[in-house]
């Protein structure tokens, strides 16, 4: 049986392996497909997609949109839109645009605490085009003020603490209309991490094509509900092992979870 791992991060968001990296680490664990979801940016995937690297490595061009809905941070994940669709370019311009002045405005409050932020620096760490928190905490750590990411997080980067910035909130049903138009198929990210369950089914509702039932924060049970939803409400099925890291065996590894491929066959029949 094939498999695919249809949720991980690279370099161009907030993940640590380069698209090159990724690529070869699931060629050695002989996956059939992945998709290269990184956070509101689009270039990890384009430069998975056009890889001359990749050989019988099937690439589903992916994405991960932050959003809120009724206060909470609900992730959508976005599978097989038009690449070339000059809208969507449109809209991810617009997020990236709104990350590089949260940023800005971060900077700013490291500043004004006596803490400079080097952007070069910041830059160098981040590689790609989707500048976040984590690209701050690596840069702290780096910088000796903090011994881990949680300690930055802790102390910087969460709501509470004099440098953190709220960012921009985009809709759920604002991406969700977003990547339709783009021709692509929109999934509800790792539903385990919800804190109102309730608002699941509200976003069924919204027209949503899947759920990530398989995700390394959906417990057993969880898993068994969300299989059932998608069931009753002809849903697709996605997973992935939602990988940052750069080392190979730490957990959740590349292909740690995976779907089998006739759930990818069953994207793009929808699609």
């Amino acid at each position: 049986m094939h498999y695919a791992d249809l949720h991980m991060h690279s370099i161009h968001s907030d993940g640590k392996l380069s698209v090159e990296e990724i690529i070869e680490h699931a060629k050695n664990r002989n996956l059939k497909a992945i998709s290269i979801t990184d956070h509101d940016t689009v270039s990890g995937t384009i430069e998975a997609v056009q890889s001359p690297n990749k050989g019988s490595l099937e690439v589903i061009p992916g994405i991960e949109l932050s959003t809120i809905h009724q206060g909470e941070e609900i992730h959508i994940l976005g599978y097989l839109f038009d690449l070339e669709n000059k809208d969507f370019a449109q809209f991810i311009q617009s997020t990236q645009s709104h990350r590089l002045e949260r940023a800005n405005k971060m900077i700013e409050k490291f500043s004004s605490v006596g803490i400079h932020i080097d952007r070069q620096e910041l830059s160098k760490i981040s590689q790609g085009d989707s500048v976040g928190r984590p690209h701050f905490a690596r840069l702290l750590i780096k910088m000796r003020l903090v011994h881990s990411i949680n300690e930055a997080f802790e102390k910087y980067l969460t709501p509470g603490t004099a440098t953190y910035v709220e960012r921009y909130k985009l809709i759920t049903m604002d991406a969700i209309k977003e990547i339709k138009n783009a021709n692509g198929l929109s999934v509800l990210a790792h539903p385990g991490l919800i804190k109102n369950q309730d608002l699941i089914n509200q976003i069924l509702h919204m027209k949503i094509d899947g759920i990530e039932v398989y995700h390394p924060k959906n417990n057993s049970v969880q898993i068994r509900e969300y299989y059932q939803i998608t069931k009753e409400n002809n849903l697709l099925i996605t997973g992935g092992s939602d990988n940052h890291s750069g080392n190979s065996n730490d957990y959740p590894f590349i292909g740690s979870v995976k779907i089998p491929y006739t759930y990818v066959e069953k994207l793009k029949e929808k699609r």
